[in-house]
């Protein structure tokens, strides 16, 4: 698994939950400090082991479906090559 792609995963998803909680501030009428606060909140409350797990299972299902993918493409030139050449 290529590190850069992990590491911008994480990160994507750590300013997500940033970004979430600064508009559920917004939402429950907190000042700009207040919201600032609760994305602070909720970046260290951000359940990094679990993160990770979740990222290297997503990354690998993904892995996972391109080379099933690419099994269905090659069986499916072996078989139109098969009913060219009889």
């Amino acid at each position: 698994m290529d590190q850069a792609v992990f590491a911008e995963k994480i990160r994507d998803l750590l300013m997500q939950a940033a970004k979430d909680a600064y508009e559920e501030a917004g939402v429950m009428g907190l000042c700009a400090e207040g919201r600032w606060e609760n994305a602070l909140g909720a970046m260290q409350a951000f359940s990094l082991n679990e993160k990770i797990y979740q990222v290297q299972e997503g990354l690998g299902k993904n892995q996972r479906a391109a080379k099933v993918t690419l099994r269905k493409k090659r069986a499916t030139k072996a078989t139109r090559t098969s009913k060219k050449n009889p």
